[in-house]
């Protein structure tokens, strides 16, 4: 998200410098200025330089300084903080910090869990690279992410064990790694689904693409309840229909391009996946909706109401008052 926005600020002809922790990977070139692991006195050389900056998500060790500094600060909020139940000093601190800064919520299941009021804007995708460019056969199933617990892959093949005991043998790709991988292929084994199912290990973005490109369905199962769900905006750039677990920020991303079910439930998502594979005049229903649905999520577009928002908040000037 902060390479697309700072790549479309760029374009739109704003001189842009992005500060980073990252110690970065090769040589890799860039329409904007990075600065990577900077000194205290190179920071603030550059807040001096700059009207406003956005922060992705609350770092402390970031917002401190800006305050200090008195520049106008908007926070992306990218995902769920600590649970007001169990808050420490530090998350205490951030909830300060929310009430001190223009807040942006990724998804409306975002906003709703911020204790401040917050302008939901969604995440993009890279439609440079997930796009349609294969017009023919598609079959089975995919899914793409990190093979963690809570992104729920081994829910995926419980559903897809279930559905081969039923006589339907759907083709899974499995593309990403993690800790998880080796018991997913156990259990894979297990199911007697392993003929079945491929797992593709990491790739690539434009590898990724083209796996989308000639899959049906892209499921995303997760366990845990999503704050977004940019795998599936992807999915459907691709021409994929979306299976996803409808808690928290997934469902947005998803609309009217896929079927959704409650978290962690096999057999509504083994249903769902039948549904969604058997019926092809529902996939064209749910296909003919991605066009419309993608473009609230342009890459454009959402930077062009980030534009908006930080020119506001410059226009403003820096919040006053201590941190109570």
């Amino acid at each position: 998200m902060a390479r697309i926005l700072a790549e479309e600020f760029s374009a739109a002809g704003h001189d842009i410098t992005v500060v980073t922790q990252s110690n970065g990977a090769g040589k890799e070139e860039f329409s904007f200025v990075v600065v990577r692991r900077p000194t205290a006195l190179h920071w603030a050389g550059i807040l001096r330089r700059n009207e406003v900056v956005l922060h992705m998500n609350i770092s402390l060790k970031a917002v401190l300084p800006n305050l200090l500094c008195r520049r106008p600060i908007v926070v992306s909020h990218q995902g769920w903080y600590q649970p007001r139940t169990v808050k420490r000093v530090r998350d205490r601190l951030k909830d300060k910090v929310t009430r001190k800064v223009t807040n942006v919520a990724a998804s409306a299941a975002i906003a709703r869990h911020l204790i401040t009021a917050s302008i939901v804007i969604p995440n993009t995708y890279d439609d440079s690279v997930f796009r349609i460019v294969n017009h023919g056969i598609r079959h089975g199933a995919a899914f793409v992410g990190r093979l963690v617990s809570d992104k729920g892959a081994a829910l995926l093949l419980q559903a897809i064990g279930h559905l081969h005991r039923d006589g339907l043998k759907i083709p899974l790709s499995i593309v990403g790694d993690g800790p998880e991988r080796a018991r997913l292929e156990d259990l894979a084994r297990s199911l007697g689904i392993e003929k079945s199912v491929r797992f593709l290990g990491s790739y690539s973005p434009r590898e990724i693409a083209a796996v989308l490109n000639e899959t049906e369905v892209l499921v995303v199962p997760s366990i845990w309840e999503e704050p977004f769900g940019i795998v599936a905006l992807e999915g459907i750039a691709c021409g994929c229909v979306v299976v996803a677990s409808r808690g928290g920020g997934l469902s947005e991303a998803v609309g009217r391009c896929g079927l959704t079910v409650p978290n962690g439930d096999v057999l509504a998502l083994a249903n769902a996946l039948r549904q969604a594979l058997s019926d092809r005049v529902l996939r064209e229903s749910l296909r003919n909706s991605a066009s419309a649905h993608l473009t609230t999520f342009s890459r454009r577009s959402v930077a062009n109401r980030y534009l908006s928002v930080l020119e506001s908040a410059a226009a403003a000037g820096p919040h006053s008052g201590p941190l109570s």
